[in-house]
């Protein structure tokens, strides 16, 4: 038993891959820039404390 694969169909599969890896890649950024920014801040809370005296 062979599949029949139409042209159209193919294309439709290889941009719903496409789509998903590039949702995936930038769900990945986005996460990587928010945990970026809360490290930022994190470090500027420390800072802040400190310059007020509070560690």
């Amino acid at each position: 038993m062979t599949a029949h694969i139409h042209k159209g169909n193919s294309q439709t599969i290889v941009q719903r891959i496409a789509s998903g890896i590039t949702n995936a890649w930038q769900t990945a950024q986005a996460r990587a820039r928010v945990q970026r920014e809360r490290q930022l801040l994190a470090t500027l809370d420390d800072r802040m404390l400190k310059d007020i005296g509070l560690t």
